[in-house]
């Protein structure tokens, strides 16, 4: 199962080399790995054997009450359907995120090395559509946009969101791979290229999320944090200086402007530091207002906010639980990150001082962690199909990582009793056929379904909505 879902989560929306990946077609892909992957875990709960993680009473309960209160939220909801869509697709990330984690823990040393590697083969491959369109540019004399440099994206921003987790990912892999000097280059220059893409799509939100991370990092009493940290450094500046010869000397050489949006970034934050999401922001506080305890609904933000330029969510995931789900669900989401946090950091003790592998490890959990929570801050991070995919990765990747070291202050696994098996079976198959509810009967016809929303949005100035579909109005 664990290969699946790597090979699914990096190789076929994020990298394949025919070009699928709009936002729609990659709702689909998703979509259809998620009932797959729930379509064998609900066999699997059928046998005796089957080992479930055995979390502190704490961490369970307040998820178990977050999803509680947004099943709540979606019978409130303007469109039930809708909403039970969303919560039920984040129900089963999260049993996908736990998979993930049970496969790392018990063999971690295997699986952990795998998943670097394929994130590594997975962004060698983007690379090369990238280098593709850098060619063709060069050959055909038309100046590219930024946009062109992320192939396969309906938006640029949306690479930038897979950037924060497998940035830091393809660093991990180049401090941990010990072959021969020419692997290491290998992993090396790729990780720097993937700097150099972050430089020329000007993600601020994936750069300030990996800073802060780094910086949250550097205050925990790790002895060997700072590999982890160089290595950031060094694979930052290779990235930088391959920006410089290959996106600003060469093009100007050649005639072009310099490719890419880096010389653009401090003319556009100082000229709207929030490019436009203080009305968003606004939006959402008024849901929140409106509907303190349960919410709009899961899914609805874009339904509310309609005549709001630039977004069916308002990139922020605080603002947007609190909008969507209400505030106590907030809440509870809060207390739970807030306690993986907790467990993930107390691994720090099990760890002996001399492991300079296991160290490096942590912080660059750590570092991943907080990116996410911080690029979330200004993005939609948590809701778009290959960004979602990645963190559920990270989450099952650190989660497991902790759980391998066997003590009683990290999770456990353990057999589940038929009860719970019947439980976990039952919930599974709701959140499956919710998730078909939610997507029917737009994927019958999506043209159709863009021609309606097309026809509904022209009444708010034209501006559609991407969040389950590329044009979301419903």
């Amino acid at each position: 199962m664990l290969s699946i879902v790597l090979i699914y989560s990096y190789l076929l929306p994020f990298a394949t080399l025919t070009n699928t990946g709009s936002h729609d077609d990659q709702r689909i892909f998703q979509i259809a790995f998620l009932l797959i992957f729930s379509g064998i875990t609900l066999i699997k709960t059928f046998r005796k054997n089957y080992l479930i993680a055995r979390n502190e009473s704490s961490l369970r309960w307040f998820l178990i009450c977050f999803f509680l209160l947004g099943a709540a939220s979606s019978i409130a909801a303007f469109s039930q359907r809708h909403a039970f869509y969303e919560v039920s697709s984040f129900l089963i990330l999260l049993v996908l995120s736990i998979c993930v984690a049970k496969e790392i823990a018990q063999n971690c040393s295997r699986h952990l090395p795998l998943i670097l590697k394929i994130c590594g083969y997975g962004c060698m491959l983007y690379a090369f559509k990238v280098l593709v369109v850098y060619i063709s540019a060069l050959i055909i004399g038309i100046q590219p946009s930024a946009a062109d440099f992320a192939p396969g994206f309906s938006n640029l921003r949306f690479l930038n969101h897979a950037q924060t987790i497998a940035l830091p990912l393809l660093v991990l892999l180049f401090v941990l791979d010990k072959k021969d000097d020419k692997v290491k280059l290998t992993w090396l220059l790729l990780a720097g290229f993937w700097w150099t893409l972050l430089f020329v799509t000007g993600g601020r939100g994936t750069f300030i999320g990996l800073m802060a991370g780094c910086a949250v990092a550097y205050l925990l009493p790790q002895v060997h944090a700072r590999v982890f940290f160089r290595a950031m450094l060094l694979t930052g500046l290779v990235g930088l200086a391959i920006y410089a010869v290959f996106f600003v000397f060469i093009p100007l050489a050649c005639g072009f402007e310099p490719f890419g949006e880096f010389f653009q970034v401090a003319q556009r934050t100082v000229a709207d530091p929030t490019s436009g999401r203080l009305d968003l922001w606004r939006r959402a506080i008024v849901l929140i207002v409106a509907h303190p305890w349960l919410g709009a609904g899961p899914l609805h933000y874009a339904h509310y906010a309609i005549d709001v330029q630039a977004g069916a969510h308002p990139h922020n995931w605080i603002l947007q639980i609190g909008a969507e789900w209400g505030l106590p669900a907030l809440l509870c989401l809060c207390i739970a990150i807030g306690l993986a946090l907790r467990r993930l950091l107390q691994t720090a003790k099990l760890i002996a001082t001399n492991d300079a592998k296991n160290h490096t490890i942590l912080v660059s959990w750590v570092v991943i962690g907080i990116a996410i929570l911080v690029d979330g801050l200004f993005s939609g991070l948590i809701v778009m199909p290959v960004s979602q995919l990645l963190i559920v990765l990270y989450i099952g990747c650190a989660a497991g990582w902790s759980m391998s070291f066997k003590s009683a202050s990290v999770a456990r696994l353990e057999a589940a009793s038929k009860s719970r098996r019947v439980l976990f079976a039952a919930l599974l198959l709701i959140s499956m056929l919710a998730l078909m509810n939610g997507i029917w009967p737009e994927i019958r016809d999506l043209i159709g379904h863009e021609v309606v929303s097309e026809k509904g949005a022209t009444l708010f100035n034209g501006t559609y909505h991407p969040r389950l579909w590329l044009k979301g109005y419903f």
